[in-house]
């Protein structure tokens, strides 16, 4: 990053730690709300649109409920075909294994 660009994480990474600042004080209601895990997913609605960001802290309902709901089935039919590629991997590597012992089998009785 050149130093005539500015470093978008940075003012997000200030806004955490003046939240961490302030969940630090007496009140456990406070401290709870505020001090709360940041998904990786904020993190990229922050760097592409601030604005959406804080609107959905706010709770404000976005406009693109379609758009939303396509991309939520859209990343579910991805997982499902990620679990179908690592089961589909785990057989193969059943089957090479079961080849190699099929193999020294063999092997070991043509040895004989």
């Amino acid at each position: 990053m050149s130093k005539d660009q500015p470093d978008l994480g940075q003012g997000l990474v200030d806004f955490l730690l003046s939240e961490k600042k302030n969940a630090q004080g007496n009140d456990p209601a406070r401290r709870s709300a505020r001090s709360r895990t940041i998904r990786a997913s904020e993190l990229g609605t922050y760097l592409y649109c601030r604005r959406a960001w804080w609107l959905d802290r706010q709770g404000v309902p976005s406009n693109n409920k379609a758009k939303m709901r396509s991309g939520t089935r859209m990343h579910q039919k991805h997982g499902r075909q990620v679990f179908a590629a690592t089961l589909n991997r785990a057989l193969g590597y059943i089957l090479l294994l079961a080849g190699l012992v099929m193999l020294t089998i063999y092997l070991t009785q043509l040895a004989l």
